[in-house]
């Protein structure tokens, strides 16, 4: 069992975790903790006009982020298999992030809520002493009020790699 507490602007932020090991091999975590992030210098005040690409203009009314997570996961690991499911949840409120405004400039803002929620799954297997499998599964679910933050995540990523040990010497 591990506990954090951390004090920052009049906040507390707590952490707490859990790990449980069997002697099957099989590890479980459970875990939540508290955030909070300033904007930085950047976010605030950075003013980049003079190059190729839309101008990057700061927002000095910028407010801290604050955020919940928590994730539960499952593990197994022996010589000849590693697996792992890990299932998270972070509730982010005023996230700080970029959008174009209408003049086309990259600004900073803060995004009222974002909710980011998901499974990853990862499994290793040694088949041979030269013959290795691995995959990694990612499932993302994200909310939002505004769309442009939701942008770039990917519902789905999936990869599979396949390792063959062609000689000592190579």
């Amino acid at each position: 069992l591990s506990f954090g507490l951390r004090f920052k602007e009049n906040t507390v932020l707590p952490s707490i975790s859990y790990l449980i090991k069997e002697n099957n091999d099989y590890t479980y975590r459970f875990s939540y903790s508290t955030g909070h992030r300033k904007p930085s210098i950047k976010e605030r005040y950075y003013q980049w006009q003079d190059h190729a690409g839309p101008d990057i203009l700061g927002n000095p009314d910028l407010e801290s982020s604050k955020n919940n997570y928590f994730s539960m996961s499952v593990d197994k690991r022996n010589f000849i298999n590693d697996f792992s499911v890990n299932v998270y949840g972070n509730r982010i409120h005023n996230m700080i992030s970029t959008e174009y405004n209408n003049s086309g400039d990259l600004i900073y803002k803060n995004y009222k809520t974002v909710v980011i929620k998901g499974i990853n799954v990862h499994y290793y297997r040694n088949v041979t002493d030269k013959l290795k499998l691995k995959f990694v599964y990612n499932l993302t679910d994200a909310f939002s009020s505004s769309a442009d933050i939701l942008e770039g995540i990917s519902r789905h990523a999936f990869r599979v790699n396949l390792y063959y040990k062609l000689s000592d010497k190579i």
